[in-house]
Parts: structure tokens; sequence; C-alpha cells
């Protein structure tokens, strides 16, 4: 991993990762939840899909992410017509009915608020909870730097 490769400090990560070198420090859960635009076909029948019938439509996803993140949706990552980079272009190709996906509900708040963006009706949860954490070296907690960071962290 780039962790490793660069030998960093500390990682944000929703990986749990099991190491002795390793402190875990937990951030504030949020949650992901699976959209698509109001007016997308997805919506125009009042039906929970089934993982099968989603096949039919474009699902999004950033690259990779889906597995890591234990997001219940991996059945049909391989059909995904767009591996996205990040999730603000995510968002973005959401909101011009490209196709539906995960999104952290921090950042679709006044979407879903307005109904620009609905949550997907399907046989399996429409939201899942993300459980950040910041993974620091111990030999490294006591660095000024390292606290620094950490404190700015703390507040959200």
């Amino acid at each position: 991993t780039s962790f490793h490769k660069l030998n960093a400090d500390m990682m944000i990560s929703v990986v749990p990762v099991i190491s002795k070198e390793l402190e875990t420090i937990y951030l504030k859960s949020f949650k992901n939840i699976l959209v698509a635009h109001k007016d997308h076909p997805i919506h125009k029948v009042s039906k929970k899909w089934s993982v099968k019938d989603l096949h039919d439509f474009d699902f999004l996803t950033v690259r990779g992410s889906g597995q890591k993140l234990g997001l219940n949706t991996t059945d049909f990552e391989y059909t995904a017509s767009f591996y996205l980079s990040d999730f603000s272009f995510k968002k973005d190709a959401i909101l011009k009915k490209t196709g539906f996906g995960w999104l952290p509900e921090h950042m679709i708040e006044f979407e879903l608020r307005s109904k620009i963006l609905k949550p997907v009706q399907w046989e399996r949860k429409s939201v899942h909870e993300i459980q950040p954490m910041i993974l620091v070296k111990k030999k490294s907690l006591s660095g000024k730097a390292v606290q620094m960071v950490l404190a700015e962290l703390a507040e959200f």
C-alpha cells in the first residue's frame, strides 16, 4: 500500500488494518446512501428491485471502493458502466441521470431534502454505515505533527 511505500506515520482508512505497530483512533461514522436522480428510470417503477434487475441500469462506482467498504452492491459492481475517480465526479454523474450509486449522506443532504436525489428501493439496505479511522504508527504517536493532525481531525 501507499502507506507502507511512503513510510507514512498515519493514514485515514475505512478498511480495518490489523497491526501491532498501529494505533487505531475511530472518527465519527457516516452514512452512505444508494441513490439515483429523481427522474432516473430506476424510480419510474414503484417496486423493490432485485440485484438481477439492477443489472439493467448503469451502476456508478469509485474504482475498487465497494469491496473495501463492505457495501452490499459488490454483486453487480462488475456490471458498472462507469468507474469514477472520486465521489465528486460520481455525484455529478448521478445528478446528470447517468446512473445510480452510493454517495456519502453529508455530500447530498440538500439533494435528498429537495428530493432531487432519491434512495434506490431494492431488496437490500439502501443505507450503509461507514466507520472511518485514523491509523497511526505507535512510535509516531508522540510526535508534534501527528498530535496536531489528530487534534484537528478530532473536531470532525
